[in-house]
């Protein structure tokens, strides 16, 4: 799978009162270029995914994993979950805002050279996850990532890239 390519990865969390932050740094310790993409994986437990929402997707391409990997606009102020949704925005903002959390709460995620925003829920197909079970109708993931366009490292280059969740 890496072809014998020499790298280290670290990933760097920091904890505080209302703030986590995850810090990915990929350093190519190789003598030829390498390639990849990078997506951190946040899963978030709601009362019922039905009365979520993320910000910021509103004007955004998108390719829609669900239809053939079809691009298209996002229309909606506001996304909401009413099924099975696997979705990679593209250029995103470096924040969104996921609300319908319990006690009303909200989740405001930043990231920093991240320009991709994965949606996903597995709606019925989570019945048949040993690991999700009908809880996919209480969970949604946005994960902020690189996943359209790989990145190229040459040697000794790195790259770094961030995320950060608090709650808003």
């Amino acid at each position: 799978m890496w072809n014998n390519q020499r790298f280290r990865v670290t990933l760097t969390v920091t904890l505080s009162h209302q703030l986590l932050k995850m810090t990915l740094l990929v350093l190519n310790k190789g003598d030829s270029t390498m390639s990849f993409t990078c997506l951190l994986h946040t899963y978030f437990q709601l009362p019922d995914v039905a009365l979520a929402s993320v910000s910021n997707l509103k004007g955004l391409s998108y390719i829609d994993k669900t239809r053939k990997s079809e691009t298209f606009i996002e229309e909606r102020d506001l996304l909401r979950i009413d099924g099975f949704i696997d979705s990679i925005y593209q250029n995103t903002p470096s924040q969104h805002k996921i609300s319908g959390l319990a006690r009303g709460k909200t989740i405001v995620l930043e990231k920093d050279n991240l320009p991709d925003t994965v949606i996903w829920n597995p709606w019925e197909k989570g019945l048949h996850m040993d690991d999700l079970g009908d809880n996919y109708l209480h969970m949604l993931c946005v994960e902020a990532g690189r996943v359209s366009s790989a990145i190229e490292l040459q040697p000794k280059e790195s790259f770094t890239a961030s995320q950060s969740l608090s709650i808003g």
